[in-house]
């Protein structure tokens, strides 16, 4: 979504993250754009999430992924705050303690295989809910 969003200046945000519960979860996908772009850039997404559910990810596209999530692990964790904290709701929820090098270890035994079952588990159109905000009045 970045190279085909952000880059080409086709949107001011797009990005998406999950929100992990214990036993649920949501994955959140937030565009902020011209009015005048929206209905291409939802395309855009759709297709996105579309290609994956059907084609899965590449090898490098993973390595790409696992690369970004594994420094943000590695920052988040030299914060005193974000280390506790994610200790003590992982003890709490849990009843388990995770090391930064058991987090780490985590995120890189991931595999396309893997991806590519949640994307087809996930990405079928089934499970989409969309809320718009805008000023302006006639959006579709």
């Amino acid at each position: 979504m970045f190279w085909d969003l952000n880059d080409t200046g086709r949107a001011e945000v797009a990005t998406v993250w999950p929100h992990e519960f214990t036993d649920c979860g949501a994955w959140f996908t937030y565009l902020v754009c011209s009015p005048d772009d929206l209905i291409a850039n939802r395309k855009q997404i759709e297709t996105i999430f579309n290609d994956v559910a059907l084609h899965g990810v590449t090898d490098d596209e993973l390595s790409q992924t696992i690369n970004k999530a594994s420094a943000g692990i590695i920052m988040q964790s030299e914060r005193p705050s974000n280390r506790l904290f994610g200790l003590g709701s992982r003890w709490l929820t849990k009843r388990e303690h995770l090391s930064t090098d058991d987090r780490l270890d985590r995120i890189r035994s991931v595999t396309v295989d893997d991806v590519s079952s949640a994307a087809k588990t996930y990405f079928d159109g089934s499970h989409f809910n969309e809320i718009v905000v805008s000023s302006e009045e006639k959006l579709r």
